[in-house]
């Protein structure tokens, strides 16, 4: 669990009633309610500092706290000078300026234009812009926005607490997604270690046999729902076990799994019910064909939504309906399905050795469509400080599209510009973007704009 240490210094004057109405007190009150619950330390010394002498007694306060986000709140009319202090202290930082209570009458705090006057200065006097963002009040312009610069820089954290464990390598005929790779650790600063598939496949053989028995019953699917063998469903659920227990063992933050060869010709099974599980049941981010950089997406829109998601290709368009099927062969997670993981089909891989007589149809993937909703598919490029995001809403239409894990994407914008699926395609390919989406069951746009502009990445839009 990732804990983010939010500092607090409060700026006024003496001519102003900042200590007369308490605005410390409210203030710190009004955070320490609303985030009690969502691992957020709020760090003051709660003095209103006056004098240049104040704030630096506070920054020593605070500069060894390890601050992960800076709340600079002019609680009254404060002098410019003081303020440029706060560079000392290297983190995002955001100006609040709190509500004027009384509307008529001399003025009380001078608040908000003294945010004015501080952001001014700091634009024109520095290179570096000491204010990332405003804040306003004590509702609607201060905790959505808030709330985002907090998921956002959660969701930086965690990548560079990350330990990502990689299941043997990116998966054959998959060489676009292992560019850039060493330079991704660097930026983000993730750890990874490595696992071969055939070792995970001795671990899952040598699991307990009532271990399995007793999981498959815990998991509730529905027999009349499951078309395959009994020996791709015990696979099945070794696996995951397996990997569940090297997770535990080895501290891992997610996963990315090359999904084959390996598991086929070792253990005669496709892994896409065992990464759901993984990813559903344990909460673990995983990525199937070995996708580094598809799990290291997924870490950061399950932070941003505080819901699951998964990779999916761009299979299929339909150009006069400007829809695109997002589709992958049976790899899932049940924000987005419309039923419960139980409730979805089992069945063999819809590809696998399909034109091979002679071979065993493999299992198990599953077989399900999106229930409608709104989602956003998102990538972190693997070799450049971008970001390519589509949101739009799933729609069930009579083109029941490719058997596995689907859902027909309609009424698609960046940033909330509608964009054609021509357009679409001539971003991915004139920008090199990986195949490989990670789909998201919300509209995380606004979240989206804050974290590329704390993380120093561009998203990616249409040229005007």
């Amino acid at each position: 669990m990732i804990n983010l240490n939010v500092g607090l210094a409060f700026l006024g004057s003496n001519n102003y009633y900042a200590k007369e109405l308490e605005v410390i007190d409210k203030s710190m009150s009004l955070l320490e309610k609303k985030y009690k619950d969502e691992n957020i330390n709020l760090i003051s010394n709660k003095k209103l500092n006056i004098t240049k002498e104040d704030v630096i007694s506070t920054i020593n306060y605070l500069k060894n706290k390890n601050i992960d986000l800076l709340i600079i709140q002019t609680s009254s009319f404060c002098d410019e000078p003081i303020f440029e202090e706060f560079l000392k202290i290297k983190c995002v930082k955001l100006v609040w300026a709190p509500y004027e209570e009384f509307k008529t009458g001399d003025v009380k705090l001078h608040s908000l234009l003294s945010m004015f006057v501080a952001g001014s200065n700091m634009h024109h006097k520095y290179e570096q812009l000491i204010i990332k963002d405003w804040l306003y009040g004590d509702s609607n312009l201060l905790f959505p926005k808030l709330n985002n610069y907090l998921s956002a820089t959660k969701a930086l954290k965690k990548l560079n607490h990350s330990k990502i464990g990689l299941i043997g390598k990116t998966a054959y005929g998959f060489n676009n997604m292992t560019y850039g790779l060493d330079e991704a650790k660097e930026r983000y600063g993730f750890k990874t270690e490595s696992f071969s598939e055939l070792n995970i496949i001795n671990k899952a053989k040598e699991i307990n046999d009532d271990r399995v028995i007793q999981t498959f019953k815990d998991l509730k699917f529905k027999k009349n729902n499951i078309f395959v063998d009994n020996n791709s469903i015990d696979h099945t659920i070794r696996l995951y076990l397996a990997l569940k227990d090297l997770i535990e063992e080895k501290n891992l933050t997610a996963l990315s799994v090359s999904c084959w060869p390996d598991f086929q010709t070792g253990y005669e099974i496709t892994p896409c019910v065992t990464l759901s599980l993984i990813n559903d049941v344990l909460k673990i981010p995983v990525s199937c064909e070995g996708d580094l950089m598809g799990v290291v997406t997924m870490i950061v829109a399950n932070e941003l939504s505080k819901t699951t998601s998964m990779v999916y290709d761009i299979a299929d368009i339909l150009e006069e309906k400007e829809m695109l099927l997002l589709w992958h062969c049976g790899i899932t997670t049940c924000s987005l399905m419309s039923n419960k993981m139980e409730d979805l089909k089992i069945i063999n891989h819809p590809m696998i050795n399909r034109k091979d007589s002679t071979q065993k149809r493999l299992g198990c993937s599953f077989d399900g469509s999106f229930k409608a909703q709104k989602v956003t598919a998102l990538r972190l490029s693997n070799t450049e400080n971008k970001i390519f995001s589509l949101s739009g809403d799933i729609e069930d239409i009579d083109v029941k599209g490719f058997t596995g894990t689907r859902g027909w994407l309609t009424n698609i914008n960046i940033l909330k510009n509608p964009i054609s699926i021509s357009k679409i395609i001539d971003l991915i390919i004139k920008n090199g973007i990986e195949h490989h989406l990670v789909v998201v069951p919300s509209d995380i746009d606004e979240q989206l704009k804050v974290f590329s502009s704390i993380a120093e990445l561009e998203i990616l839009k249409e040229k005007n």
